[in-house]
């Protein structure tokens, strides 16, 4: 972080708490602007802190975990406002299909999308920072490959897809295409069990500022008690430093667990 004798940059600005934000005092300042604006800006900052709006705020859940298996029960969502953090999402337009990756952040810049023929059934694959989308001998819909990719989980796929137009015309091959629009470092979804704090992330079908769509039964937390209820937290990955994790949203308390 830099001086607070320099006026700071946009991307310095960026890391700071969402709290605060721009509207921490800069110079140059004479000596009584420097207190009025701290005092002004300082309110201002704890009042969106004490209204949950500082960052990014859960204002419902619908998920729960089984006792019998420790995981997920039927999938489940996750709906707020600001769930994004304030990032954008890499994406990539081939033909009619959009592909966006799941994830906010500047990691998503350096992923790519291929459509390539094939002979056999259609396929989509992630690897090597890739999306591979290997069409059917016989063709394969614009709507068959959304579906395709969005049934998959983040940790699988990275992407999802959606349908601009013609979801019922056949796709064409197109050449390896980089995503571009990223920013920001990401954010995380925690799970907060008896003694535990596990990443579902890798379980997201779908990620936006208002909505997170989680997969069914694919992470496993340690220990889940019948009627026992999780908490769930958003983190700001892009609020983080070397030290510290990112800041938090509020926590939101899920279902009961079910035995089964």
């Amino acid at each position: 972080m830099a001086s607070n004798k320099t006026v700071l940059t946009a991307a310095q600005k960026a890391k700071r708490s969402h709290a605060f934000g721009s509207e921490l005092p800069e110079r140059p300042h004479s000596l009584t602007r420097e207190v009025d604006d701290l005092r002004k800006d300082v309110e201002a900052a704890f009042l969106r802190t004490e209204r949950n709006l500082a960052g990014p705020t859960i204002t419902n859940n619908d998920l729960a975990f089984r006792a019998d298996n420790n995981q997920l029960k039927s999938g489940g969502n996750i709906y707020g406002t600001g769930l994004l953090c304030g990032q954008t999402q890499a994406s990539v337009t081939l033909g009619k299909i959009t592909y966006t990756v799941r994830n906010p952040g500047v990691a998503g810049n350096a992923f790519s999308v291929e459509v390539v023929a094939g002979a056999g059934a259609l396929g989509t694959a992630f690897a090597d920072n890739k999306l591979t989308v290997t069409l059917a001998a016989a063709g394969s819909t614009n709507d068959d490959i959304a579906a395709d990719i969005n049934a998959k989980a983040e940790s699988a796929i990275k992407f999802t897809a959606d349908v601009t137009e013609n979801g019922g015309d056949n796709a064409a091959a197109a050449a390896s295409t980089a995503a571009t629009g990223g920013v920001g470092a990401g954010i995380d979804v925690h799970i907060y069990s008896i003694a535990e704090d596990k990443s579902l992330l890798g379980d997201a079908l779908s990620i936006s500022d208002t909505k997170i769509t989680l997969k069914t039964a694919t992470t496993a937390l340690a220990a889940v008690s019948t009627g026992h209820i999780q908490g769930i937290a958003i983190e700001d990955k892009d609020n983080s430093t070397s030290a510290l994790s990112g800041s938090l949203s509020n926590i939101s308390q899920s279902l009961p667990a079910t035995a089964n």
